[in-house]
């Protein structure tokens, strides 16, 4: 669009140009009549100069120029979105994983206070209720792990979008993509 915009400026500006018409006609009489030389040839020259348009080309001249320059604004303006729009997922990325991390974690926490809540039970020193109570957590802190994985996905199939490309590789702060669909967890999928 700059480019044919640009174009269109240097087609208008020629409009202000002085410009030369040559031609060459020759003609041959078949029945020339009366002494007439049967052929002639007429050579013309034709120059034209632009005195006054009513300021009407310069006028042209400059919208096209204003709009070579507003092409370049508009392009700008869509690198500069689409870098925020890779920025704004990488960094979605980056906390996707970071709370997935956590998540395993406090699942694997949850899960060593129900083993400890069973054992104390059994051994008399604990009551049926603490159990529950490490279960719910645990169960509860599976939830957080899916629920996480699930924004973890989320975000990396938004930068796969914000950078065009199906087989983005992440960086080294997030898991490395083995494969094009979707990049591998810690932990396998719970």
């Amino acid at each position: 669009q700059i480019r044919a915009f640009g174009y269109q400026a240097r087609a208008l500006e020629a409009g202000l140009n002085p410009n030369l018409a040559v031609g060459v006609n020759y003609f041959y009489n078949f029945d020339a009549i009366n002494r007439q030389p049967p052929d002639r040839a007429t050579f013309t020259a034709t120059l034209n100069i632009p005195v006054f348009d009513s300021g009407r080309t310069r006028a042209q001249v400059r919208s096209a120029r204003q709009d070579v320059v507003q092409a370049r604004i508009n392009l700008e303006q869509q690198r500069l979105t689409v870098s925020q729009d890779v920025r704004g997922a990488f960094t979605n990325l980056v906390i996707a994983r970071a709370r997935y991390d956590n998540a395993v974690r406090q699942d694997a926490l949850a899960e060593e206070v129900f083993r400890l809540a069973r054992i104390r039970q059994e051994a008399a020193t604990g009551t049926y209720v603490e159990v529950i109570d490490a279960q719910t957590q645990l169960v509860l802190a599976r939830n957080n792990v899916a629920s996480a994985r699930f924004d973890y996905l989320l975000a990396y199939a938004q930068i796969q979008r914000a950078v065009g490309r199906d087989d983005f590789a992440a960086g080294p702060t997030t898991a490395p993509a083995t494969s094009p669909t979707a990049p591998p967890l810690p932990g396998g999928s719970r």
